[in-house]
């Protein structure tokens, strides 16, 4: 099972570094948490406004590239690699930053697994979720 407790211990334990080192200082808005989904959804912006943070110079970042094609040894690899290597920029998918219904998550899960299995991943989802939104309202 996952969860996001970790993550928001090393959250809060380099905010307050931060905060002790440089109250109020160029490092007010460390550690910088970047969410998936509005990273995919709207790179640009999400890289505009990381660089800023961290000082970088957005202009040197590359949105597209040619597509690399998969290498003859790599065939086995090629159902892992395919999208990877034949990607030209960032892929969007189907937007997933909403919050989905979790009892229609838990009936997909019956259904592929079984009652018991979704229990336990809804009460893992159910239990991570303080920690997911106090991330998400830290993210850029």
């Amino acid at each position: 099972m996952t969860s996001y407790k970790w993550s928001r211990i090393m959250y809060d334990f380099h905010r307050s570094y931060y905060e002790k080192t440089d109250p109020g200082g160029k490092m007010k808005n460390w550690p910088i948490v970047v969410d998936g989904d509005r990273l995919v959804e709207d790179t640009k912006g999400q890289m505009k406004k990381f660089c800023d943070i961290a000082g970088l110079d957005e202009s040197e970042i590359q949105y597209s590239w040619e597509a690399a094609g998969l290498e003859p040894d790599e065939k086995p690899l090629s159902s892992f690699l395919r999208t990877i290597k034949e990607s030209t920029g960032v892929i969007k998918g189907p937007p997933s930053s909403m919050i989905p219904d979790l009892e229609l998550q838990v009936k997909k899960w019956a259904e592929e697994w079984d009652e018991k299995a979704a229990q336990r991943m809804k009460e893992a989802v159910e239990s991570a979720m303080d920690d997911y939104n106090y991330l998400l309202a830290r993210c850029i």
